[in-house]
């Protein structure tokens, strides 16, 4: 009897079907603000304010302080609607507090049976029926998980109640759940995941009613996505999706919201808001406009949206929000909490022999700008610039700001990492980080040309220097002829005997060393393993295609393998006796400890 009720007022009042599915879904998720109303309801991926309880709870972590937003409307031009919602941040995370009220109230015509013969209008009834949402929400932090990440909970608690003239009256109560992940990838773009009343009815995700009969609230899977390419420019696009309703269709929301004023004397921001909020009924679809407009003035904040229904005009409706937070202090220009500044970031990579570094001065103190007991060039304008060398690896820059009497008054340092290149070194090969470390750590070097060939094969003799200059092991301090081929005056012959002292390579059964001959891919990553003293064990399973658990140097590459020394592979089979290149040696190396150490040092 009552759902029948409530169709017939539905058809009474406004014979469209669009209207009675929206009347059966959740008030909560109708539209909890006139901003959100504005922009289309594309808010899960921005969910910036109080009023992310109502979509999607884990926005509210993004809280400074505490905020309350408030709304009433006249939804579908028939329904009333009250929405008051709040939230404050804390240590262990934020809470927040929401209400909603929907109702409508009609009187129909009222028929008298005369036995027979047509029914006589026998005055008015009048019915009721409303529906109020409690709601309490709790969001924090997932950094353990992944930084950036929030998650968020609401639970809903609902009353209803049904009554009118010819019927008993009716109560219900229920009880669901929402859950939401919002994520921000960088500065200026977010992504949110919302679960809308997903408790089962098992569970308590239901109305009961007095009358005994139950009625489900349709689980909602909403997405969305949202991005700032200005400051003062937001966009959004949402995805609903009916897990439990197989009828609907996938609906999409789109909108954004643009602030050509912020911070004009007493005017925080003017907004302007549109969107496109998609609904259906049956097998409709409709694209309803949305249009908004807010402005703020200190903590207090003033919205207008309005929203079409399906293709009447007369279900057009109109919602007013005001929202309060606490007033956020403006920040101060720097030319007022800044003595000097410096336009080059704390710490940058640079490949040129000069450094060009721009700043400016506010204060009329700072007579003098010095750095390395150098003076800076400073302009009329109290710009500064100045070109300043750099060394190969690390440059630390103090620039020191100091008075008439060169008494500093601030200093602010800059770390610039100059990295060595080479010419032959294309701007996306594989290994172009890895060679241009160990070169600026002089671990490799390249040849008089400036180039370094790294697809060349390495030599035992380079190998051993390799590795010598990547331990920093000190070299030995006379020779002992270990290798009669190696003669006192080769290059190499301090790093060949300081690399077998320490056991990295081992010379041949005829006393020679061979130090000129090129290495295999097998022979190269079973000496740097024993260098990077890799545990060697039995080999259970092959770790490359073309290498059997039997192969002389298995356990050496299982090993070099699974510390992620190979991983450039990729898959690719290992071709132990393909010549090792110059550029992979520099690759294998990098990922060792000990150079990692040194690399992580140099960029720290």
């Amino acid at each position: 009897m009552k759902k029948k009720l409530i169709v017939l007022l539905g058809l009474l009042l406004l014979c469209q079907t669009v209207v009675l599915a929206a009347a059966a879904n959740d008030p909560v998720t109708i539209g909890s603000s006139a901003r959100i109303l504005g922009m289309g309801r594309a808010f899960v991926g921005l969910a910036d304010d109080s009023s992310a309880l109502f979509i999607n709870p884990a926005g509210l972590i993004q809280l400074e302080n505490g905020m309350f937003n408030s709304m009433l409307g006249k939804h579908i031009n028939e329904y009333n609607q009250v929405v008051l919602g709040g939230a404050m941040p804390f240590d262990f995370g934020s809470l927040g507090l929401g209400f909603t009220s929907y109702s409508i109230s009609v009187s129909v015509p009222s028929f008298e049976s005369t036995g027979g013969l047509p029914p006589i209008l026998n005055g008015q009834s009048n019915y009721t029926y409303g529906i109020k949402t409690y709601l309490i929400s709790y969001a924090k932090k997932l950094d353990f998980i992944l930084n950036n990440l929030s998650a968020g909970a609401t639970l809903k608690l609902y009353q209803g109640d049904l009554s009118g003239s010819t019927i008993s009256a009716l109560t219900a109560s229920g009880m669901d759940l929402d859950l939401g992940l919002l994520y921000k990838v960088n500065k200026n773009l977010q992504a949110g995941i919302a679960l809308q009343s997903i408790l089962p009815s098992s569970m308590g995700g239901k109305l009961h009613w007095s009358d005994n009969t139950d009625e489900s609230l349709p689980a909602t899977v909403k997405s969305g996505i949202s991005f700032k390419p200005l400051n003062n420019l937001s966009v959004g696009l949402d995805m609903d999706y009916f897990p439990t309703q197989a009828g609907i269709p996938t609906l999409f929301h789109i909108g954004g919201e643009w602030s050509p004023i912020v911070d004009m004397n007493w005017l925080r921001a003017f907004t302007l808001r549109g969107g496109i909020d998609q609904s259906s009924a049956g097998d409709k679809m409709y694209n309803n406009m949305s249009l908004g407009v807010g402005v703020k003035v200190d903590g207090f904040s003033f919205d207008y949206a309005y929203h079409t229904y399906s293709d009447f005009s007369q279900f057009s409706s109109h919602y007013i929000s005001l929202s309060y937070g606490y007033p956020e202090k403006k920040k101060e220009s720097k030319e007022k909490k800044e003595i000097f500044i410096i336009n080059n970031p704390s710490f940058e990579v640079s490949y040129n022999e000069k450094l060009n570094v721009t700043g400016k001065i506010f204060s009329p103190d700072v007579k003098k700008v010095a750095v390395s007991q150098e003076s800076v060039g400073i302009a009329a304008d109290n710009s500064l610039n100045a070109q300043l060398p750099l060394k190969l690896g690390a440059n630390f820059l103090d620039f020191t700001a100091m008075d008439v009497n060169d008494k500093p008054l601030k200093t602010i340092g800059i770390k610039v990492v100059r990295l060595k290149t080479f010419a032959d070194l294309a701007s996306d090969y594989w290994a172009k980080l890895p060679i241009e470390y160990l070169a600026t750590l002089n671990i490799i070097t390249g040849f008089p040309d400036e180039t370094f060939k790294p697809e060349n094969s390495v030599n035992r003799a380079e190998m051993c220097s390799l590795l010598i200059k990547a331990a920093g092991t000190k070299l030995a301090s006379e020779v002992s002829k270990k290798f009669k081929d190696v003669p006192d005056n080769h290059w190499a012959v301090k790093f060949i005997e300081t690399a077998a002292d320490e056991q990295y390579v081992t010379g041949y059964p005829d006393k020679t060393f061979k130090p000129s001959r090129a290495i295999t891919r097998a022979e190269g990553v079973s000496i740097i393993a024993r260098f990077a003293n890799f545990p060697i064990s039995r080999v259970l399973e092959a770790p490359f295609s073309d290498i059997p658990g039997r192969h002389w140097a298995a356990s050496s590459i299982s090993a070099a393998k699974n510390a992620g020394l190979l991983d450039y592979l990729n898959g690719q089979p290992f071709e132990p006796n393909k010549p090792l290149t110059r550029g992979e040696t520099a690759y294998i190396l990098s990922r060792t400890d000990f150079a990692k150490s040194k690399i992580g040092d140099l960029l720290k």
